[in-house]
């Protein structure tokens, strides 16, 4: 009876192994966001990237604030792998240049929502020959190319004095920054503005 039982002891340890050996390990999912980033090429678009270490949720989105409006631009996105992309067609959808684009990622995964850190993007005028100069004067910052500087910090010096003024008169601070962008010319000026 001894050797039946050991070999009873011997299968029941052999199915033992084989079960925790065919059993599927743990399925890949979202667990969270990696880095993200974003860029822009004046006129032509803007480029939103994020990875997702664990795998796609069920739901993608990438939420966009423009600088001037409370509402988010909702854009559903398809993760590829463990990344993701969003590309907004600038040279379709006009944005006014030196707009800030507020932008945050938002999971859907089962009934848990996940948003990514906020991040933002300044979609600056990058066209050849406007190579930016910046200054900061109190709350605002301007910015200048070319032979501007002088009427540059002389519109920084009198907004921010305005805008120091307005905050106590008002009694109240700015909700964000304060930027301002001098052309060298009409035409670099009206070029800016598109369709």
């Amino acid at each position: 009876m001894n050797s039946r039982a050991t070999r009873i002891g011997v299968i029941v340890a052999l199915v033992a192994v084989l079960v925790t050996a065919v059993r599927p390990g743990p399925v890949a999912g979202f667990s969270g966001f990696g880095a993200q980033s974003a860029g822009a090429t004046y006129g032509v678009e803007m480029v939103f990237d994020v990875s997702l270490p664990g795998g796609a949720p069920d739901r993608l989105e990438l939420l966009l604030r423009f600088t001037g409006s409370d509402e988010a631009f909702v854009a559903p996105v398809t993760a590829t792998g463990t990344s993701a992309r969003y590309r907004w067609d600038a040279a379709a959808r006009s944005v006014t240049p030196n707009t800030r684009v507020d932008y945050q990622w938002r999971a859907i995964d089962g009934g848990r929502v996940t948003l990514s850190p906020l991040r933002t993007l300044l979609y600056d005028d990058d066209r050849a020959g406007l190579n930016w100069r910046t200054a900061p004067f109190g709350d605002a910052t301007v910015h200048w190319y070319g032979n501007a500087e002088s009427s540059a910090r002389r519109f920084g010096e009198i907004s921010s004095d305005a805008a120091a003024r307005a905050e106590e008169l008002l009694g109240h601070t700015l909700a964000g920054p304060v930027d301002i962008f001098v052309y060298g010319s009409r035409d670099d000026f009206f070029g800016a503005l598109g369709p």
